[in-house]
C-alpha cells in the first residue's frame, strides 16, 4: 500500500503542477481508501481495487460515505469523487462500466496503476487538461504572402487567393500576354514561411464580453439587451426562439458578417445578405449590434450597423475597418506581417465559434472517419490555401484543355496542308497531260454519254464547253448520287429485316389461332365461375343467419349467468351505501360545529397578532431611533470640533487674503520699476550701438589712409613725423584705441543690467509668495467647504432626530432624548409581554381544536372515499345491466326456465351450422380454383395479343420499305440481294463520273488552273506560318501549365505540413479531452494523421490496434470526437486574447455522465488560472439545462442564465434568471 501511495502522490504532483492542492494519507482503518485529495472545489478519495472488484468497491464507497458523514459540514460545498485504483490491469470492462455508471452518492472512476498512470490521471475531471503555458504549433504566412515570397506577381497571387477577383479565362489571358509576370518559381526554405504562434504577441490580458445590444437584427425586432458579464452564460429555450440569432449578432459585431450566410451570399449577392441579416419586418438602416468588452478595469464599445457593415464605431466615435476592429477585439496590438481580413476572420471563427454548421459537417465524417478538407480548413483557418489550390487546379485544367485543343487544331491544319499539296500536284500533272483541245472534246463526249446512260436524260456536248454547263452536269449527277445512296440505305435495312418477315407471318397465323382457342375456353370458365359464385353467396347468407341466431342465444345465456353472479353483490352494495351516508352526515355536522369555534378563535388570534405586531413595530422604531442617537452621540464631539475649526479657518482665510492683496500691490510696484530700468537699458544699448558704428567707420578710414602713407608726412594733417614707421605705429595706436565715452557707456549698461536682475529676482520671489498664498487660500477654501458640508450634515441629522439644539448644548439634548426613549421602550416591552401571553393561550386552544378538526376531516375523507367506491361499483353494475338489456329485478325461476330453453335451442343449431360450414368451405375452394384459372388464362390471352401486335408491326414496317423501293411485295430474298448489288454498281459508276466531271471542269481553262495553283501555294505558305504560330503559342501554354502545377504542388505541400503540425501538437491533447468527455469503453485514445488533404481519426484498442471510430461509435460519441478536436484547437491558441467561446447547441443525445463530463470541462476552462475563458453555450435540452443549473449554482455571480420563453412580434421574449 505504501508503494501505491508514493507512486500515486508523485504522479499527482506532476499532473497538478502549478495548482493549489492537498494530499492526505489515510490510515489503515479507512481501507481500502488510502489517499484523500483536496483541490479547488473537489474532494477526491482514492481506493485500492484488488481482484475482488465488487467487494472492494462497496467497501470503498461505504468508507467514503462514512468520511463524508464525519465531515459533512466542512465538505458540504465540495464535489465528491471516488477514484478506484486497479492494480491488476485487464480485469474486464464489465465491472468497470458498472462502477462508473453508478451515480449513487458521488461520481466514480476506475484507473490503472500501471506504466501510463499520469495519462490515466489526466482523464479525471479535476485535472486541468492544459499546461499553464501553451505554445501553439507552427502556422504559415497567408497563401498570398507565400506565393509572393516565391516570386509570383502580386496580382496573380491575389487572383488565385481572393474569390471572384478574376475568372479562369482572364487569368490565362493576362499570363499569356505577360501582364502577370514570367512563369518562374523562386525556391525558398519552407521553414522561413512558418510562424510560431508565440510570435503573435498578445497585448492586454483576457478580453471579456460584458454587454450586448441587438436592434432589428435577425430574430430581434426593436432593442434587446443582454448582460454577459460572467464566466459562464447559458441560453435555454426551444429551437427557433432566437438563441442562434444571438450568436449571429456576436459574430456580426466582431467580423462584419455571419459565417453561414457569408458562404452563401457574401460576395455573390450582398443585397440578399443584408435582407437575411436584418429583421424581416424592419428596414435595414435601423439594424445594428453593439457590444461592450472589458479589459482589466477598462471598457471598449463596438457598434456595427448593417448598412455599413465593413466599418465599426469604436467607443462611439472612431470608425475602423474590419481588420482594425477585429484586431482590437482580439487584443492584437501588433499588426501581423501578412494580415488579410478574410484570413483573420476565418481564424477568429475557427478558434471561438462552435456553431450548428460545425455539427452538420460531421455527416461527412460519419462515412469513413476522415475530417474532410472543408472541415480541416475551417478548423485550422487556411481557407485561403484551399481557395488557391482549387483555383490553381482549375487554371491547370483549363491550360491542359487549351493545349489539347491546340494539338487537335495542329493535326487538322496539318491534314489540310497535305490536301492542298496533293491538289497542287494533281493540277500540275493535269496541265502537262491535257494541252490539246481535241483531246478535251473527246473526254467531254465520253462524259456526256455516261450522263445520258445513268440519268436517262439526253445531254448534248456544245462546240466549246463552258463552266456553267459543266456545273449543270455536276448537279444532275449529284442528285442521282443522293437518290442512289438513299435507296442503298433502304435496301440494306430491307436485306437485314427480310429473313424475319417470313417467320413473323407464320408465327402471326399460329398466335391468331391460339388466341381464338383461349378466348373460347375463357368464355366457358366465366359461365362456370358465375354460377358457382351465385351458389356460394346463397350458402353464405343461410350460414350467417344461423350463426347470428346462435350468437344471440349465447349472449342471452351469458347475460343470465352474469346476473346470477352480481345480484348478491348488488344488494350488499345498496346496504353499505345507506349506512355510509348516515356516517357521512354525522361527521359533517360535527365538522360544522368545530368550524364555528375555530373561526371565532382565529379572529381573536388575528386581533392579538395585529396588536402584537403594532407594538413590535413601535419597539423597532424606538430602537432604531436609539441606535441613531447612539451613533449621533459618537459624532457630537466631532461636530463641536468641526464648528470650532471652521471658525478658525475662516479667520485664517481672511488674513491670508489680506496679505495676498498686499503682496500683489508690492509686486506691481516692483514690476513698474523693472519696466523703467529695462527701457533705460534699451536706450543705452541703442546709443552704444551708434557710437560703435561711428568708431567702426573711423577705423575703416584710418585703414584706407595707411595705403597713402609713403613717407613720414601724415596725409590727413600734413604733420611731419620722425619716420614713416613712427607714423604708422601712431596710426595703428589710434585705430586700436577705444574712446572713453564708449567705455563709460558700457559700464553704465552693466550697472543697469545688475539693477534689472535684482528687480527681476525680487519680482519672481513676490510671484512665488503670491502663488503660495493662492495655494494656501485654495486649501483653506477646500477645507472650509468640506467642514461646511460636514456641519450641515450634522444639523440635518439633528433635525431628523427632532433635536432643536446647537452644537454647544448638543450633548445635553442627546442624553435627555435617550432617557425619554428608554422609558417608552420599557412600557412597550411590558405591553408586548402581556399580549404574547394572551396569544400563546389562544394558540394552544386553537391547536387542540385544529387537531380535532383534522381527525374529523380524515374520517370524512375516508367515508367519502368509501362512498365513492360503492357508488362507482354500483354504477358499473347498472351500466353493464343496461348494456346487456337485462333487469336486475328478475326472479330466479324465470331465469332457470329461460336458460333451459336456450340450451335446447343451441343444441339444435350446432349440427346444421357444422354441415353448412363444411359445404360453404368446399364451394369457396372451387370458386378460388376457377378464379385462379381465369386470371392465368386472361394473362395468357393478353400476352398473345401483345405478340400478335408486335408481329403485325414488324411485317408492316418491312412492307413499307419494299413499297418505298418500288419493288413487288411478293419479292424473295435472292431478288433483294440482286437489286442491292445493282445499286452498289450504279453508285460506283456515278461517283466515278462525278470525279471525271470535276477533273474536266478544272481542265477547261489552263489560266484558271494556274491561278488555282498560285492560290493553293499562297494558302500552303499561310498554313505553314499558322503552324509555326500554333507551336509557339503551345510552348507558352506548356510553360504556364508547368508553373501552375508547381504552385499547386507547393501549396498542397505546405498545407500538408500545417496538418502534420496540428496532428503532432494537438492530437494528444484532443485525445485527452475525449477521455474527459468519457471515451467509449473498450477503446483507448484518439490518433490523428493526415490523409487526402484532411485528417483521419482512429482509436486505439488493446494498446496497439487502430480502428475507425465511425464503425463502432454512436452519434453522441462522434459528437464527443468533434468537440474534442474543437476544444484542443481553441483552448491552445495564443494569437487571440478574446475570452468568449461560443457553443451553439453543441450536443445531442448525451447521457447524464457525458453531459456532466462536458460541464466539468466547461467549468475547468472558465476557471483555469491565468487563462480564464468566457463560455457562452445554448441548449434546447431541458434535462441538460437543469444539470447546468445544478452544476454552476456554486459559481454565484460568475454564471448567468437566460430562458428564451417565447417569440413574438418584437422578437424573443427572454427572462434573465438569478443564479442562487
Amino acid at each position: 500500500m505504501r508503494d501505491v501511495f508514493n507512486r500515486l502522490s508523485s504522479s499527482l504532483d506532476q499532473v497538478l503542477k502549478g495548482q493549489e492542492f492537498l494530499i492526505e494519507r489515510l490510515s489503515s482503518e479507512n481501507f481500502p481508501l488510502f489517499l484523500l485529495l483536496t483541490i479547488s472545489k473537489d474532494k477526491v478519495g482514492f481506493a485500492k481495487l484488488d481482484n475482488k472488484i465488487s467487494q472492494n468497491y462497496l467497501k470503498a464507497l461505504e468508507e467514503f460515505r462514512r468520511l463524508y458523514g464525519n465531515h459533512s459540514s466542512e465538505w458540504a460545498y465540495f464535489d465528491l469523487t471516488l477514484v478506484l485504483c486497479q492494480t491488476t490491469p485487464d480485469n474486464g470492462y464489465e465491472s468497470r462500466n458498472e462502477i462508473e455508471v453508478d451515480s449513487y452518492f458521488c461520481r466514480k472512476f476506475v484507473i490503472d496503476i500501471g506504466d501510463y498512470l499520469e495519462d490515466e490521471l489526466k482523464g479525471l475531471p479535476f485535472v486541468s487538461p492544459f499546461p499553464q503555458m501553451t505554445v501553439g504549433g507552427k502556422r504559415p504566412f497567408s497563401a498570398q504572402t507565400f506565393l509572393i515570397k516565391h516570386g509570383v506577381s502580386a496580382n496573380l497571387a491575389r487572383y488565385l487567393i481572393v474569390p471572384h477577383s478574376r475568372g479562369i479565362q482572364g487569368i490565362i489571358k493576362e499570363c499569356i500576354e505577360g501582364i502577370l509576370g514570367k512563369p518562374q518559381w523562386s525556391e525558398i526554405e519552407s521553414e522561413q514561411l512558418l510562424l510560431k504562434q508565440e510570435e503573435n504577441i498578445i497585448g492586454p490580458k483576457q478580453i471579456w464580453l460584458k454587454y450586448l445590444e441587438i436592434e432589428n437584427f435577425r430574430a430581434y425586432r426593436g432593442r434587446h439587451e443582454f448582460d454577459l458579464d460572467a464566466s459562464v452564460v447559458i441560453l435555454f429555450g426551444p429551437n427557433g426562439f432566437g438563441k442562434t440569432s444571438l450568436f449571429d449578432a456576436i459574430d456580426f459585431v466582431c467580423t462584419g458578417g455571419v459565417y453561414r450566410f457569408d458562404e452563401k451570399y457574401g460576395r455573390k449577392n450582398p443585397s440578399r445578405l443584408i435582407d437575411v441579416l436584418k429583421h424581416i419586418d424592419s428596414p435595414s438602416n435601423t439594424s445594428f449590434v453593439r457590444a461592450i468588452t472589458k479589459i482589466d478595469s477598462g471598457e471598449k464599445s463596438f457598434e456595427r450597423h448593417l448598412e455599413n457593415r465593413t466599418e465599426a464605431k469604436i467607443d462611439g466615435a472612431e470608425k475602423c475597418n474590419r481588420t482594425t476592429t477585429l484586431m482590437t477585439i482580439t487584443g492584437l496590438w501588433q499588426r501581423p506581417l501578412d494580415v488579410r481580413v478574410d484570413n483573420l476572420v476565418h481564424l477568429f471563427r475557427a478558434t471561438h465559434i462552435f456553431s450548428q454548421e460545425y455539427q452538420s459537417l460531421t455527416s461527412e465524417f460519419k462515412k469513413d472517419s476522415i475530417l474532410s478538407e472543408s472541415i480541416v480548413t475551417r478548423m485550422l483557418a487556411f481557407q485561403d490555401y484551399v481557395e488557391a489550390i482549387n483555383k490553381t487546379q482549375r487554371v491547370s485544367y483549363e491550360l491542359k484543355r487549351k493545349i489539347d485543343d491546340i494539338e487537335k487544331e495542329f493535326k487538322l491544319i496539318k491534314d489540310h496542308l497535305k490536301t492542298k499539296q496533293t491538289d497542287i500536284k494533281q493540277l500540275n500533272q493535269s496541265i502537262k497531260s491535257f494541252k490539246n483541245l481535241n483531246v478535251v472534246m473527246e473526254i467531254g463526249k465520253e462524259i456526256v454519254n455516261k450522263i445520258s446512260q445513268i440519268s436517262g436524260i439526253i445531254v448534248e456536248l456544245p462546240t466549246r464547253p463552258d463552266n456553267d454547263q459543266i456545273r449543270q452536269w455536276r448537279s444532275l449527277i449529284i442528285k442521282q448520287l443522293s437518290h442512289v445512296k438513299q435507296n442503298l440505305e433502304l435496301i440494306d435495312e430491307l436485306e437485314s429485316n427480310f429473313p424475319l418477315i417470313l417467320q413473323d407471318r407464320i408465327q402471326l397465323k399460329e398466335v391468331t389461332s391460339i388466341l381464338k382457342q383461349k378466348k373460347e375456353k375463357l368464355g366457358g370458365i366465366d359461365n362456370d365461375y358465375e354460377k358457382l359464385t351465385h351458389k356460394l353467396a346463397k350458402s353464405e347468407e343461410v350460414l350467417q343467419l344461423m350463426i347470428a341466431e346462435q350468437r344471440k342465444l349465447t349472449n342471452i345465456k351469458n347475460n343470465y349467468k352474469w346476473l346470477i353472479e352480481v345480484r348478491t353483490e348488488y344488494e350488499e352494495l345498496k346496504k353499505q351505501r345507506a349506512q355510509k351516508n348516515k356516517d357521512y352526515q354525522k361527521v359533517k355536522d360535527n365538522l360544522e360545529k368545530l368550524a364555528l369555534k375555530l373561526e371565532f378563535k382565529g379572529a381573536t388570534i388575528k386581533t392579538l397578532e395585529r396588536d402584537t405586531s403594532d407594538i413590535e413595530s413601535n419597539i423597532r422604531k424606538i430602537k432604531s431611533i436609539q441606535e441613531e442617537l447612539t451613533q449621533f452621540d459618537k459624532y457630537a464631539n466631532d461636530w463641536i470640533e468641526t464648528t470650532s475649526r471652521l471658525r478658525n479657518l475662516e479667520v485664517s482665510l481672511r488674513k491670508s487674503e489680506q496679505e495676498r492683496e498686499e503682496l500683489i500691490e508690492e509686486s506691481k510696484t516692483f514690476h513698474d520699476n523693472l519696466e523703467t530700468i529695462t527701457e533705460y537699458k534699451q536706450e543705452l544699448v541703442h546709443n552704444l550701438t551708434k557710437l560703435e558704428s561711428s568708431r567702426s567707420e573711423l577705423q575703416s578710414l584710418l585703414g584706407a589712409l595707411e595705403t597713402y602713407i609713403g613717407d613720414n608726412i601724415c596725409p590727413a594733417c600734413g604733420t611731419a613725423h620722425q619716420s614713416r614707421e613712427v607714423l604708422l605705429e601712431r596710426l595703428n595706436i589710434q585705430r586700436g584705441h577705444e574712446p572713453e565715452t564708449i567705455q563709460k557707456m558700457r559700464k553704465l549698461i552693466e550697472h543697469t543690467e545688475n539693477q534689472e536682475y535684482k528687480l527681476s529676482k525680487e519680482c519672481s520671489e513676490l510671484e512665488s509668495k503670491i502663488k503660495r498664498f493662492d495655494k494656501e487660500i485654495a486649501n483653506l477654501q477646500k477645507e472650509i467647504a468640506y467642514l461646511n458640508k460636514k456641519e450641515n450634515t450634522y444639523k440635518q441629522k439633528a433635525n431628523s432626530l427632532d433635536i432643536s439644539a446647537t452644537y454647544i448644548n448638543i450633548l445635553d439634548e442627546l442624553h435627555t432624548k435617550q432617557r425619554e426613549l428608554n422609558e417608552t421602550l420599557s412600557a412597550k416591552n411590558r405591553q408586548l409581554s402581556e399580549k404574547k401571553g394572551e396569544l400563546t393561550i389562544e394558540q394552544n386552544e386553537i391547536s387542540t381544536l385544529t387537531k380535532q378538526r383534522d381527525i374529523l376531516e380524515r374520517n370524512l375523507s375516508n367515508v367519502e372515499m368509501r362512498l365513492t367506491q360503492l357508488r362507482d361499483r354500483t354504477d358499473i353494475i347498472l351500466n353493464e345491466a343496461n348494456t346487456k338489456q337485462i333487469s336486475l329485478e328478475l326472479n330466479n325461476s324465470k331465469i332457470e326456465n329461460d336458460l333451459d330453453k336456450i340450451d335446447r335451442s343451441l343444441s339444435d343449431l350446432y349440427k346444421p351450422i357444422e354441415i353448412h360450414q363444411t359445404k360453404y368451405q368446399t364451394q369457396q375452394k372451387r370458386v378460388t380454383t376457377l378464379k385462379t384459372k381465369k386470371n392465368a388464362l386472361q394473362n395468357e390471352i393478353q400476352k398473345s395479343k401483345n405478340k400478335k401486335d408486335e408481329f403485325k408491326k414488324r411485317i408492316r414496317q418491312t412492307e413499307n420499305l419494299i413499297k418505298k423501293l418500288g419493288l413487288d411485295t411478293e419479292i424473295d430474298f435472292k431478288e433483294i440481294s440482286s437489286f442491292n448489288q445493282r445499286l452498289k454498281e450504279q453508285l460506283q459508276v456515278t461517283e466515278s463520273l462525278h470525279s471525271e466531271i470535276i477533273d474536266f471542269e478544272l481542265l477547261i481553262d489552263e489560266v484558271e488552273i494556274s491561278a488555282t495553283i498560285a492560290r493553293l501555294k499562297t494558302e500552303v505558305a499561310n498554313i505553314n506560318k499558322q503552324i509555326s504560330d500554333i507551336r509557339k503559342n503551345q510552348k507558352q501554354f506548356e510553360k504556364w501549365l508547368i508553373y501552375f502545377s508547381k504552385i499547386g504542388k507547393e501549396l498542397r505541400s505546405l498545407q500538408d505540413t500545417i496538418i502534420r503540425e496540428y496532428t503532432k501538437n494537438y492530437g494528444p491533447l484532443a485525445s485527452q479531452i475525449q477521455r474527459k468527455l468519457r471515451s467509449v469503453y473498450g477503446f483507448g485514445g484518439m490518433v490523428l494523421h493526415p490523409e487526402k488533404g484532411g485528417i483521419a481519426v482512429e482509436v486505439e484498442r488493446a494498446g496497439h490496434k487502430l480502428f475507425r471510430p465511425t464503425d463502432y461509435f454512436s452519434e453522441s460519441q462522434i459528437q464527443i470526437v468533434m468537440l474534442s478536436l474543437f476544444f484542443s484547437l481553441t483552448m491552445s491558441q495564443t494569437w487571440s486574447a478574446f475570452a468568449p467561446i461560443l457553443l451553439d447547441d453543441p450536443v445531442e443525445h448525451f447521457d447524464d455522465l457525458n453531459a456532466y463530463s462536458l460541464l466539468d470541462l466547461i467549468e475547468s476552462f472558465a476557471l483555469q488560472y491565468g487563462k480564464e475563458r468566457q463560455i457562452i453555450i445554448s441548449t434546447c435540452d431541458e434535462h441538460l439545462y437543469k444539470l447546468m443549473r445544478q452544476k454552476f449554482c456554486r459559481l454565484k455571480d460568475a454564471a448567468i442564465f437566460y430562458h428564451f420563453e417565447s417569440i413574438g412580434e418584437k422578437g424573443p421574449k427572454v427572462r434573465k434568471i438569478r443564479n442562487e
